[in-house]
């Protein structure tokens, strides 16, 4: 190691250019590293300011339905849906559905399509994962479905929720979804519920 050092120390001490080298190669770090620097710093003072400027909610944590109230204009839950639930559909609507699920049946064929078209499906929370596995269901003929999530639309939500755009934020996820699921199939029922699931109220979110 230390013959090693020896040799690479009597390079640069006798090569000019090799001193240069490494003097211009040193510069460059540290101006990169000033730099990398300085731009971490001005992003955290820009993310301050932004943080600083936005207006805190004036809502109660604990009152999540309010959520939905003041996004939609309607109380939410006006509509529960069950398995017993009828799908009324008009003729037009069920050529275009049967179009719409000509792939889905070839795949699962026409018995089982029926079941998935005539079954209930309740989806607890509406994210990153609850909301692609709602919209892939109703993409697969669930005609009728439960979402509950007690949460809002955020701008850092947007990277991963399957529906949801800017014009959401603030908005409940269940009701942001239901807005973009009747846009896909417009007979679909959907019950949405603005509330934290717990063991308190698990047996009435999962009745139907």
């Amino acid at each position: 190691m230390s013959s090693s050092l020896e040799k690479v120390t009597e390079y640069f001490s006798g090569n000019r250019n090799a001193q240069f080298a490494l003097v211009a190669a040193t510069a460059s770090a540290l101006t990169l590293s000033t730099v990398f620097t300085y731009q971490k710093v001005k992003r955290i003072e820009r993310v301050k300011k932004i943080k600083e400027s936005i207006e805190p909610p004036e809502f109660d944590i604990n009152n999540f339905s309010q959520f939905d109230k003041a996004s939609s204009g309607r109380e939410t839950n006006l509509n529960v849906v069950t398995k017993d639930t009828k799908v009324v559909t008009s003729p037009n609507e069920k050529l275009l559905f049967a179009e719409q699920l000509s792939r889905n049946c070839s795949f699962f064929g026409a018995d089982n399509l029926e079941c998935i078209k005539s079954s209930f499906v309740v989806v607890v929370g509406a994210g990153g994962v609850g909301s692609w596995a709602a919209l892939m269901l109703i993409r697969s003929g669930v005609q009728r479905i439960r979402l509950i999530d007690f949460d809002q639309v955020t701008l850092s939500s947007l990277n991963r929720h399957a529906v949801a755009i800017r014009s959401d934020v603030g908005m409940s996820k269940v009701e942001a979804m239901r807005k973009r699921f009747l846009e896909i199939v417009p007979h679909i029922k959907i019950d949405t519920r603005v509330e934290l699931f717990s063991k308190d109220n698990q047996e009435e979110l999962l009745s139907g």
